[in-house]
């Protein structure tokens, strides 16, 4: 990599404005941030619980889920009405939304809007 930044800074390429010191500067400190960066310890596999507080519990006419809107997300979620946990889980969403207060849901898939199980804060 050095013998990169050396025969760059030989051929004048370089920015005008900053001298070839500089970039030579900036090459190392970027090095340096790199190697330290840590790794993240979470499971590909696995899901991370979010914390969402509840903005809005719908029941949509001859669908077999709720809808459930959360103010730190866009995103309509669904609880499906067949999930063993759904009875627990809605009252746990109620009442959030009563209180106002942020609640642990699981959903089934990392990037998915299908809620497994909903776990008081």
């Amino acid at each position: 990599m050095f013998k990169v930044i050396a025969s760059y800074i030989a051929s004048n390429r370089g920015c005008r404005k900053c001298g070839p010191g500089l970039l030579f500067i900036f090459m190392l400190l970027s090095t340096m941030s790199m190697a330290t960066t840590k790794t993240q310890d979470i499971l590909t596999d696995t899901v991370p619980p979010q914390i969402f507080t509840v903005a809005n519990i719908a029941e949509p006419e001859h669908a077999d889920f709720y809808e459930i809107t959360f103010y730190q997300s866009a995103r309509f979620y669904k609880l499906m009405r067949k999930n063993k946990n759904c009875k627990q889980a809605l009252a746990l969403l109620k009442q959030s939304k009563k209180n106002n207060k942020p609640v642990l849901v699981i959903l089934t898939e990392k990037f998915g809007d299908v809620i497994a199980e909903v776990k008081k804060k």
